[in-house]
């Protein structure tokens, strides 16, 4: 059976789509994570040069929990991810596993925000669910930001 699965997020939250079609039929976009008025910025454990907002991830995965609680529980997770030493979530576990992670661990946020789009974007095109992701204040990427420059410009 197929079920239609929502990714909705607010303007500061980041935001990646993927839809159906064929090969070159403009079916996959990427916005990058809107950093503005950024109270809580800390470096990315995931990859070196980013930084990661945990308290705006946390809030996106509470808002997708509310949206989609019903087929978090039929989409399963086809790896593992360790989030520390004593904590993992098992391949083969319900993707709201890893949502209820980040959001019970701030630190691990952007990680599960991560992970929880990885998941999508990889069992989407299996056509067990369809996806659509919508964007709203693209136009907010090139509005005044409180983020400095090192020099502090």
């Amino acid at each position: 059976s197929r079920f239609e699965l929502q990714v909705c997020c607010p303007v500061t939250e980041e935001r990646t789509g993927w839809g159906g079609g064929g090969s070159g039929g403009g079916k996959h976009f990427k916005v990058h994570i809107l950093v503005k008025n950024c109270k809580e910025l800390v470096p990315s454990s995931y990859k070196e040069g980013r930084y990661d907002q945990p308290l705006v991830a946390s809030t996106w995965l509470k808002y997708f929990k509310v949206t989609n609680e019903r087929f978090l529980k039929q989409i399963l997770t086809q790896q593992r991810y360790v989030w520390s030493k004593r904590e993992v979530t098992e391949e083969g576990q319900p993707l709201g596993e890893v949502v209820d992670q980040g959001i019970n661990r701030i630190k691990y946020a952007s990680d599960a925000v991560g992970a929880v789009l990885k998941e999508l974007k990889r069992q989407c095109p299996l056509g067990s669910f369809r996806m659509l992701v919508a964007a709203d204040g693209v136009n907010s990427l090139w509005g005044r930001t409180t983020l400095q420059k090192e020099d502090r410009s």
